[in-house]
This record gives C-alpha cells, sequence and structure tokens, in this order.
C-alpha cells in the first residue's frame, strides 16, 4: 500500500480532531472536506475496507466503551473503565511472537558487537523502518522521513554494524499484514529492557487484535495495581511500533493516552483493526 492513502487518512483525523467537538456523520465530513459521501467510502474501503460511516465509529466514545468491556449505562469515554481480562476477540502476537532479551555484552560499547540489518517498509499507517539483529527485531519505527528514522536508530545503537537491506527477521514481521495470521512464521523480538519493562511489553503481546485494554488494568495483571503510571512509562518506551501493540492500551479515563509515533497514526491503527475484526478475517494484504 502506497504512503498516499495513509497520508489521507491521517489528514482526515487530523480535520476531525481539531474542527469537530463530536465526531462527525459521514455527509457532514464529506461536505466539510468538499468531497462526495462516495469519494470518501472509496478511500476507506480501499484503506481499510471499511465505509466513511463505520471508520467515523472507531472515533467515537461508544468504540472505546464497548472494546473496555465498559457496560450500558452512564457510562462515557471519560468515565473509569474497570474490568478483568481483554474481550475475547481477535488473534494475539503472543500466538507468533516472543521477545529475546539482549544481553548486557550485545548492548555494551553502543552495540559493538551487533550486526544490523534494516529496510523501509510500507504498511497501512505509513513508511515502517524494521531493524534486526542476528537474534530478531531490534526496532521498528514510523517516522516522517527515512532520514528522520535512521538517525533515531543509529542513536539507539550508535556502534553497531549497519547494513541496509531485507533478511529473514524482516520478512517474517511484515507477514503480519501479509498472511493469514494462522500461518504466520514466528517473530523474534530483540530487546534490551529492564525487568518490568520486559513484563510489560511481553503483556502487551497477549492484547487480541482489535482490542483495547488499560495501564491500570496491566499494572492490575501484573501484581501491581498502583503501578500503572509506571506501565505507562514501560509502554511509552517501547522501541517496537505496531508489532508490540502498545497502541492497544488508552488511559483509564478513556483517552488515547500518549504514543510515541502520534496519536493520530495510533487512531489510525485502531480503526485498521477494528475492521479486521468487523470483517472477521486476519489482514490479508496491503
Amino acid at each position: 500500500m502506497a504512503n498516499t492513502s495513509y497520508e489521507q487518512i491521517a489528514a482526515i483525523i487530523e480535520q476531525v480532531r481539531q474542527h469537530f467537538r463530536e465526531v462527525p456523520h459521514a455527509a457532514a465530513l464529506a461536505s466539510f472536506l468538499h468531497r462526495t459521501p462516495g469519494e470518501l467510502d472509496r478511500l476507506f474501503r480501499t484503506w481499510g475496507g471499511m465505509d466513511a460511516e463505520a471508520f467515523l465509529r472507531t472515533l467515537g466514545r461508544g468504540h472505546a466503551l464497548r472494546l473496555l468491556g465498559a457496560e450500558d449505562g452512564e457510562a462515557t469515554l471519560f468515565t473509569e473503565v474497570e474490568g478483568t481480562g481483554h474481550p475475547a476477540v481477535g488473534p494475539t502476537h503472543d500466538t507468533f511472537m516472543r521477545i529475546e532479551p539482549m544481553t548486557e555484552a550485545d548492548r555494551a560499547h553502543g552495540g559493538a558487537a551487533l550486526r544490523i540489518r534494516y529496510g523501509f517498509h510500507a504498511t497501512p499507517f505509513g513508511r515502517l523502518l524494521l531493524a534486526a539483529t542476528e537474534t530478531g527485531i531490534c526496532h521498528a519505527a514510523f517516522k516522517a522521513t527515512d532520514a528522520e528514522a535512521l538517525a533515531e536508530l543509529h542513536a539507539r545503537f550508535p556502534k553497531a554494524a549497519f547494513t541496509e537491506g531485507p533478511d529473514a527477521h524482516q520478512a517474517a514481521a511484515m507477514a503480519v499484514f501479509r498472511s493469514h495470521w494462522a500461518a504466520m512464521p514466528p517473530v523474534v523480538l530483540h530487546l534490551h529492557g529492564t525487568d518490568f519493562q520486559s513484563r510489560v511489553w511481553h503483556s502487551l503481546l497477549g492484547i487480541p487484535l482489535g482490542a483495547l485494554t488499560t495501564y491500570r488494568r496491566i499494572a492490575t495483571e501484573l501484581g501491581m495495581p498502583q503501578a500503572a503510571r509506571a506501565v505507562g512509562t514501560a509502554i511509552g518506551s517501547n522501541p517496537i511500533a505496531w508489532l508490540v501493540p502498545c497502541h492497544r492500551v488508552v488511559r483509564t479515563s478513556g483517552e488515547l493516552g500518549g504514543y510515541m509515533w502520534g496519536p493520530v497514526r495510533k487512531a489510525a491503527i485502531m480503526a485498521w483493526e477494528a475492521a479486521r475484526l468487523a470483517e472477521a478475517v486476519v489482514p490479508a494484504g496491503l
């Protein structure tokens, strides 16, 4: 999928964020954007397999509440949402993905012992930089430019040996977008973090496709219900975009919360995943 489609989707999300106090109906949004409803439907169907009205519903309060498991009634997006477990929705990343911790030797001297291959890949959410050591994916990021993405990668591993080009780890990771998940190859993530960060990141792998959870809920599942802020910090330090699905975590208040790769992209990812779930299929193509 060309980045142009995502850029159009992102621009529309930003328009909704800036100009509407409530999420508009598709007809009102089409009029505001000087497009026909049919043009909007075609854009959203090409990008995410949904019509404009379905896309807009994912930006509203009811969608988040349903995914968080809130009961009907007085609850709104800004009501504290409590519950246990995740909704039984789509598959989880931990069925084919595992985290292999980096050793201190891997990280020593700015990663001087590491050989890293990297490449840029088209996704429904823009251009993705994937980088992998000989063990597994060590970095995945969406950035405004390739130069910015590479600068961040080099800053993370300043002494590593870098080579541009594909490898088996990148191919396995990209199969998340192209293949039925029942046939997914194993994906290894080669990550450096504290024990607590690793526990949080592993928890993220268990959030189903199309589901949402909260920082507080993750803290509770880890046996530390008062550690929601620390969980948020650990999630914010996750270096692996989308594969480690920190975009599926929102604040207990119902607000989107932070996202290293931007709130607009987070909203777009949540909408795209909702469409996959609604179709009762796993992503079949870019």
